[in-house]
């Protein structure tokens, strides 16, 4: 399961996948851009550590994912990971005191989404 953290202060989403398969990556960080972008978080920080550029590596599968993703406005690669700038959107959803997220996991995908999005 990936660590995941929110830092309301700074408009930002961290994401580390050390502890996560390629498929749980993937489907951790498009949820998230998609997260982020609907609730105007500026700011998704992805971790996946030492760059292994190899057939289904976490880094290859990033590589694929995030260039073709239409909220992803830049993209800086940094030691370990990777910066996405997520595009305004016109219309987020409000945040509030009582927004959470929760950490997304490989066997129920659907735990790991807010309750309000659904």
């Amino acid at each position: 399961m990936a660590d995941q953290e929110f830092f309301a202060k700074d408009n930002r989403f961290w994401v580390d996948l050390h502890q996560c398969g390629t498929m749980e990556a993937i489907d951790t960080v498009a949820t998230r851009i998609n997260e982020c972008y609907r609730y105007g978080i500026k700011t998704l920080e992805i971790i996946y550590g030492t760059p292994d550029i190899y057939e289904g590596s976490i880094q290859q599968a990033m590589d694929d994912l995030i260039p073709g993703n239409r909220h992803v406005e830049k993209q800086e690669k940094v030691q370990g990971g990777i910066t996405l700038t997520i595009r305004q959107n016109p219309n987020p959803c409000p945040q509030d005191e009582n927004m959470h997220f929760v950490s997304i996991s490989a066997e129920d995908p659907e735990k790991g989404r807010l309750p309000f999005l659904t």
